[in-house]
């Protein structure tokens, strides 16, 4: 981005945090990666795709942000 950290924290002073911001997007992607109908990445695929630890950890986090487990279309477990 071509800015120091500083400058960073900064533009995110009023609002989330750098982290919170980072860790949002890429809940969203998650979420619309999961809605893709015909996709063959299951929700472990997607966790790693999105960069979480492990798939247990992306489904608390995604639970505790969206009130549900991750599934995909069709998809009868959590």
């Amino acid at each position: 981005m071509n800015v120091s950290v500083r400058t960073l924290h900064r533009a995110f002073a009023d609002g989330e945090s750098v982290m919170a911001h980072v860790r949002r997007r890429r809940l969203e992607g998650a979420r619309r990666e999961l809605g893709l109908p015909g996709s063959p990445y299951t929700v472990a695929d997607i966790a790693a795709r999105r960069q979480f630890a492990d798939p247990s950890h992306f489904r608390r986090v995604y639970r505790g942000t969206y009130g549900q487990s991750p599934r995909r279309p069709g998809d009868r477990s959590a």
